[in-house]
């Protein structure tokens, strides 16, 4: 048999399966984490944003956390607390507040540093809120809340995990026999490209931030 007739019959005999179980092509995503109903990030799209008020530290952690991506994996963000924030004030990343409370203002510049600190160095972070800070017909709790609002869609803005593992597995298949490992290959692939692209992206920002 041909490699183009195996690859044509392992390709129907995975989506004859996917039809008899009742479930579609597992991704990473299903994969790591089971099943999924809906877009994975559908819940921002309902963010009521910053409150209008003063907050404190303990609160805006417990924001932060509902903003979070990590548990919709599984994952509790350990490295987000009432102390994290207080590091950020006495290094400079953050404004020290008035009294024990931080103002909405505040409030958005913590939560973009939380979200920014992944890929970058606070440093990096704080200049990327300066920058967006000095966009002057904006509030920094509008920009952040917007965000959410975007990034409640992304799923339908951007190539899916699914839909690059899927390409990954087609491109191994071109290139070489069906393997066992395919799909674990696959996996892998997709993981290395978006991290490459993440990559780029922080060089990306980083270079907008530094021109003029």
């Amino acid at each position: 048999m041909s490699d183009d007739k195996i690859v044509k019959k392992l390709s129907q005999t995975e989506a004859n399966s996917s039809e008899a179980s009742g479930e579609g092509f597992l991704g990473p995503v299903e994969m790591i984490i089971g099943g999924t109903r809906g877009p994975l990030f559908s819940k921002f799209s309902d963010n009521k944003g910053i409150p209008d008020i003063e907050l404190m530290a303990s609160q805006i952690v417990k924001l932060g956390t509902s903003n979070s991506t990590g548990p919709i994996i599984g994952v509790n963000d350990q490295a987000f607390e009432v102390a994290t924030i207080q590091n950020w004030v006495k290094r400079g990343i953050i404004e020290s507040p008035d009294g024990k409370k931080y103002p909405p203002k505040q409030v958005a510049r913590i939560l973009m540093t939380h979200d920014l600190k992944v890929l970058f160095e606070l440093k990096e972070a704080k200049e990327i809120i300066d920058l967006g800070e000095s966009i002057s017909d904006f509030t920094l709790v509008e920009l952040y809340e917007y965000h959410l609002s975007l990034f409640s869609e992304i799923e339908k803005l951007t190539p899916s995990l699914n839909v690059l593992n899927s390409r990954a597995l087609e491109i191994i298949r071109e290139k070489r026999n069906p393997s066992k490992d395919d799909i674990r290959a696959s996996t892998f692939m997709t993981f290395l490209t978006i991290s490459k692209w993440a990559s780029f992206t922080r060089a990306l920002i980083l270079k907008w931030v530094e021109t003029p």
